[in-house]
């Protein structure tokens, strides 16, 4: 798995929470190619987002350009994996890298965002996601969840109408306090942009 090495000036580390699961994903229409410099090559991916209870998780599905290109708004089976990475002001982000599977892999997991822990996860595969007020969990694929507020994976509408437009334009989540939010995104030449976003205040909603 390759865990996309983003804003590397506010990430203090990124540690491997859980991974190796086959599960079952459609790629949203609106998910979009990114890239990453390693070694002096360009690295493809795929960037969309899933919003839960109180923000969003960040899914990054990784291949070769022309396997990405045809992932777009397809069903397909990946390898997924749960890392959190800590920025240098101390929070904590969780994100799901993707890996595109061989054809004969058996999907094994189904990977379900809630506001509780299900009760069909197994001991060390249901994670709270600080950032989100949620929980991202593999439960078996025949599984019956038994909680409010579970979603598969897929791309949803936060309630912050603006945030959820820049994620699925490839601005990532790079920290953020009561006010504010700051998103980064490659550049040309290597160069990393950075922007401020402003939540809605209590009470006002922001224009769609």
């Amino acid at each position: 798995m390759n865990a996309v090495p983003k804003a590397t000036s506010y990430v203090r580390g990124r540690v491997e929470i859980c991974g190796g699961y086959t599960i079952s994903i459609k790629v949203p229409t609106g998910a979009k190619k990114q890239s990453y410099s390693e070694a002096g090559k360009l690295v493809p991916y795929l960037q969309f987002a899933h919003s839960a209870k109180g923000g969003l998780v960040n899914y990054f599905l990784h291949g070769d350009e022309e396997a990405l290109d045809a992932a777009i708004g397809k069903p397909l089976t990946v390898i997924a994996t749960i890392y959190e990475k800590t920025l240098v002001n101390g929070r904590i982000y969780t994100y799901v890298d993707l890996e595109l599977a061989p054809e004969d892999m058996v999907v094994s997991r189904r990977l379900v965002i809630s506001n509780m822990s299900p009760d069909v996860a197994a001991p060390g595969e249901s994670f709270r996601v600080a950032h989100a007020n949620s929980y991202i969990s593999f439960i078996p694929p025949d599984a019956k969840v038994n909680v409010v507020g579970t979603a598969k994976v897929g791309p949803t509408q936060s309630s912050d109408a603006q945030l959820s437009r820049l994620v699925l334009d490839g601005w990532v989540i790079a920290g953020e306090d009561n006010t504010t939010v700051t998103l980064t995104r490659p550049g040309s030449r290597g160069i990393t942009r950075t922007m401020t976003h402003h939540k809605p205040k209590a009470g006002l909603k922001r224009k769609q």
